[in-house]
């Protein structure tokens, strides 16, 4: 939720580049009529990944766009290429409104690379991972906004995931505690912790949640627009299957309700 770091060179690191590390405080409105990128580099043979975006503003309007996408491998003379570069991290904290809709909102996007070449060594699709965008409105208070995993919906991305916590960058289990997490447009989350929590869990149609063995707990969960009664289910359980995946077996998503339950393995 707090992104600051450089993205990480490719495959090849003598080839490859990393999005940048952009932060940005504005003590009065910010407007974006053009675009604000950290989106990988195109290199031959090598990865491309994003960078990362940190806006802090009072409000945010304009018709322009906010991106830190992963950008693909050119491949050309290389032979059998690389995978694609994975999305960014995003995180836009506006202190004097509500997260917004229409207008830049609607135009955040953290993608990974995605254009369905094949790896012809493993037979496996080149599609990278999504980033995360987290956006806050005044409401919402300190780490309390939403976290979106949002991948290319026209594209098979199935073999890829975003791990959360993403302990590499930083980020530790109890940041989520207050925060909403929509997984959605082919995205892929993989949990990282079995302590992690959040306060609402949204699941929409051809995204999932892998729990990796792994306990999630959250308060409110949604599974394709229909809310889920407190309980515990597994990746087996009709009312979340194809939502919710388990990689490696054992793993549950426990639904609290009004506070978490407890679970004893």
């Amino acid at each position: 939720m707090l992104p600051g770091q450089f993205a990480q060179d490719g495959d090849h690191a003598t080839i490859g580049v990393g999005g940048g590390a952009l932060k940005l405080t504005v003590t009065g409105d910010l407007v974006v009529d053009g675009r604000i990128t950290a989106d990988g580099v195109v290199r031959t043979k090598s990865s491309a990944p994003a960078g990362s975006v940190n806006i802090r503003a009072n409000t945010l309007s304009g018709t322009g766009s906010i991106s830190a996408t992963g950008n693909k491998t050119d491949a050309v003379g290389w032979g059998d290429p690389s995978y694609h570069g994975v999305g960014g991290r995003i995180a836009v904290r506006v202190t004097g409104e509500d997260v917004g809709t229409t207008g830049i909102w609607a135009n955040i996007a953290a993608r990974g690379c995605a254009t369905n070449q094949v790896n012809t060594t493993n037979a496996r699709n080149q599609n990278s991972s999504a980033g995360t965008i987290y956006l806050q409105g005044m409401s919402d208070g300190e780490k309390g906004g939403t976290i979106y995993v949002k991948n290319q919906p026209s594209y098979d991305t199935s073999n890829v995931a975003t791990w959360i916590p993403a302990a590499a960058r930083g980020d530790a289990a109890a940041d989520f505690k207050k925060a909403s997490l929509v997984v959605a447009d082919r995205g892929v989350v993989a949990v990282g912790t079995d302590k992690v929590a959040f306060a609402t869990i949204s699941i929409e149609e051809n995204s999932r949640i892998d729990l990796a063995g792994r306990m999630l707990r959250t308060k409110k969960a949604y599974v394709r627009g229909q809310k889920l009664l407190s309980g515990v289910y597994d990746a087996s359980d009709s009312v979340v299957r194809g939502c919710v995946v388990d990689s490696v077996g054992g793993g549950v998503l426990n639904v609290g309700g009004a506070g978490f339950g407890v679970v004893v393995r």
